[in-house]
């Protein structure tokens, strides 16, 4: 069984459109959805849409949308991503390579800071 992924908190975008792009977006609005709801959320729901596929096309090389972005954005998006790490069939975009630690610095001989007993040999004065 698939282990669900918490959900990341949502950004709210603003988009502005002109009036003939959103009623060209209104038409779309999703077969399922067999009530006009109005221009805006008609056009809303066609954006959302295509917003959600377009992700998945982004996160899955086999789904049917990942021939639609090749055919809009060319394949060059392939190359900023790599595979998720949580989902062998996933992929994620390309995180930078994390930094290799940085090994401590060795003290110098005779400080006493360094596993040393700090002066103190146990012997008594």
């Amino acid at each position: 069984m698939r282990r669900k992924r918490p959900q990341p908190p949502k950004i709210a975008i603003t988009v502005e459109l002109e009036e003939d792009v959103l009623e060209l977006l209104a038409v779309l609005r999703l077969p399922f959805d067999d009530k006009d709801r109005g221009r805006e959320e008609n056009a809303r729901g066609a954006l959302l849409h295509l917003i959600h596929s377009a992700a998945d096309g982004v996160r899955r090389p086999g789904a049917w949308e990942r021939s639609w972005l090749n055919q809009a954005f060319g394949y060059e998006f392939e190359d900023r991503l790599e595979l998720d790490p949580e989902c062998d069939f996933y992929r994620r975009p390309r995180r930078p390579p994390a930094a290799a630690p940085i090994p401590p610095t060795p003290l110098p001989p005779g400080s006493g800071a360094a596993g040393g007993s700090g002066g103190d040999d146990g012997g008594g004065a």
